[in-house]
């Protein structure tokens, strides 16, 4: 898929900043490590858009916003809720201090290094998903339809609970997944979840193979069959392993693998 100027792609990253993704809320890490939820999720996100911003070489090929499940439940140098072309993206980011890890001498090491952030996480409160995907849904039906269909991109903490909010988020998704361009495209919806438990789900392709049930099986219903370029780039880092009906569905998935995809021809 190859965007320009005249046809980029919006990218709408929908962000739990709920109390479930706080300093209670922690999950392993593939070395063992317990690191929060929030963490986890501003590395994803920080990576994200250092990709898209390197990927564009300073042209305006994407639009980008994010929406926190809560008002002003981020410390973010982009404005919420509205599209960010490159240009703010680039202008807006701040220099911070990060551990991540480095082979050094055959061994793994941490490391403190600097780079290029966007925001802090500042959980709090409830969970507000209902109201984040409407917002998202507000913005998706406004972009030109010369350009590609969005991609909204959700990251979230928790299930929700009750048959009657998760028929609610079904019915959103299945909005959502409605919108498309001029051309037909239809918009994707990449679901993220940072579960509690020990398990993880790698772009499932039927209900019945995912290890978990309950909220997973909602996820899975309201996540997009992966589209073809994103398969392409799927296939590329599994060694052309075929995922014919995977959906854009991740669980307890180390971030990079996920941003890796985002790799768009320009």
């Amino acid at each position: 898929m190859k965007v320009s100027e005249t046809k980029r792609i919006p990218i709408i990253v929908t962000l739990d900043t709920s109390c479930y993704m706080g300093k209670d809320s922690q999950i392993k890490d593939l070395n063992g490590n317990f690191i929060q939820k929030d963490k986890i999720a501003r590395d994803f996100v920080d990576s994200l858009f250092r990709k898209l911003s390197a990927n564009a070489r300073g042209k305006n090929f994407f639009d980008i916003a994010i929406i926190p499940y809560l008002k002003n439940s981020l410390d973010i140098t982009l404005e919420n809720n509205v599209f960010n072309n490159i240009g703010k993206l680039n202008s807006s980011s701040k220099k911070v201090k990060k551990q991540v890890e480095k082979i050094v001498n055959g061994r793994m090491q941490y490391q403190k290094i600097e780079q290029v952030s966007w925001f802090e996480p500042a959980t709090s409160g409830a969970d507000y998903i209902i109201s984040a995907l409407n917002k998202a849904r507000d913005l998706a039906t406004k972009v030109n339809q010369d350009y590609f269909p969005p991609i909204i991109i959700n990251i979230i903490g928790t299930g929700i609970k009750g048959r009657k909010e998760e028929y609610k988020l079904i019915r959103i998704s299945e909005d959502l997944k409605e919108i498309s361009n001029k051309a037909g495209e239809k918009l994707t919806f990449f679901n993220i979840y940072l579960s509690d438990k020990n398990s993880s789900e790698f772009f499932p392709e039927d209900v019945e193979d995912l290890k978990e049930k309950d909220f997973e099986e909602v996820l899975f219903e309201m996540s997009s069959e992966m589209p073809e370029y994103l398969l392409e780039n799927l296939r590329i880092q599994n060694k052309n392993l075929n995922f014919p009906d995977a959906r854009c569905l991740a669980v307890n998935i180390e971030p990079k693998k996920i941003v890796e995809l985002f790799d768009f021809e320009v």
